[in-house]
């Protein structure tokens, strides 16, 4: 009889501890399946859209830009200018390599420059591959010049002539209302200045 019991105490023992088992896997999975439809979700959703608004940058460094390279290149007043208003800090203190190819990330940087470096504190992420240049990354996404192959964006990619000129359009689109003849000038130096440093690879 006390055999028995304890066959029967074992067995009951065992069959809790399965149920209780397959519960909290179940539970565990469900859990999972819902963290991982929430991201996705997430992911998949639109960031909300900013404005951008180009103003004539101050002067952040005055005379010639301090890289050996560029003071001989066909494009040194270009550079000259944008090192002065804080667009490009360089390839090296002394050096800007201006037949180096641009990456996507370092095109997010160069344009969150151009619009006078805002603020922003992006709700979520939208991309999988990012982390250097995130925020400015998400910023560029944010004011519609590029929605990038979401869910990846491919910072490391380098922007072709054409990848460029595409984005060149869209920044123009954004300023239309803001080319006034009293500012357009200004306006199409930027725009030129960046379509010229960042595709002389070609």
């Amino acid at each position: 009889m006390k055999r028995r019991k304890s066959f029967l105490l074992m067995v009951l023992l065992f069959c809790s501890t399965f149920l209780f088992t397959s519960f909290l896997t179940k539970a565990n999975a469900e859990l999972t399946t819902q963290e991982i439809i929430g991201v996705k979700s997430i992911r998949e959703e639109n960031l909300p859209r900013i404005p951008v608004s180009l103003k004539e940058l101050p002067i952040k460094h005055s005379g010639e830009a301090p890289y050996q390279d560029a003071q001989v290149s066909q494009f040194k007043n270009y550079i000259n200018w944008a090192y002065n208003v804080g667009i490009t800090t360089g390839y090296t203190p002394t050096s800007y390599q201006p037949n180096y190819s641009v990456t996507r990330g370092e095109m997010a940087v160069f344009l969150n420059r151009l619009a006078g470096s805002p603020r922003y504190s992006p709700p979520f992420n939208v991309y999988e591959d990012i982390s250097l240049y995130k925020t400015h990354i998400l910023w560029l996404t944010a004011t519609t010049v590029t929605n990038g192959t979401a869910p990846y964006y491919n910072p490391n990619g380098t922007v072709t002539r054409g990848q460029m000129a595409a984005f060149y359009t869209e920044w123009q689109k954004l300023q239309e209302k803001l080319l006034q003849l009293p500012t357009m000038v200004h306006h199409l130096k930027i725009f030129q200045v960046i379509f010229l440093l960042m595709i002389l690879d070609g």
